[in-house]
């Protein structure tokens, strides 16, 4: 449940470094701007979810989209917004510049650190919410 309700509530200010941080079910619930800790241990291989496998469509422009880190929780997996696709021959998005935010906030409540730009393959990426 943890991980459902850390999904944010409006994207309006994804990409920008100066907003705050998205407003989650998680900060209604427990009145706390931190998510709560993934359950104890260690997920297996066969446990953990390949999102390549179930993506339905291309990525597309301005799609926001879960960055999956294996050596991070998946509490802690950031969320970014694609700002660029690299086609593969056969016409699929194989990879993706995704603009990543940065939820290390200072004590007023803002981002401490600017967008970061990375390539991410499309197995690495799960999409959330479409582009308009």
């Amino acid at each position: 449940m943890a991980v459902v309700n850390s999904r944010p509530l409006t994207i309006d200010n994804l990409n920008d470094p100066k907003s705050l941080e998205p407003l989650t079910p998680n900060h209604l619930i427990t009145m706390k701007p931190t998510t709560a800790l993934p359950p104890p241990g260690k997920f297996i291989r066969e446990d953990m979810c390949n999102a390549g496998m179930l993506q339905k469509r291309n990525f597309e422009i301005g799609d926001v989209v879960m960055d999956i880190d294996e050596t991070l929780p998946r509490s802690e997996w950031r969320l970014g917004r694609i700002i660029e696709t690299v086609l593969s021959p056969d016409g699929l998005a194989r990879k993706a510049k995704v603009a990543l935010d940065d939820k290390r906030l200072n004590k007023k409540g803002e981002q401490m650190h600017k967008i970061s730009i990375v390539e991410r393959p499309a197995q690495k990426l799960v999409l959330l919410l479409e582009a308009e």
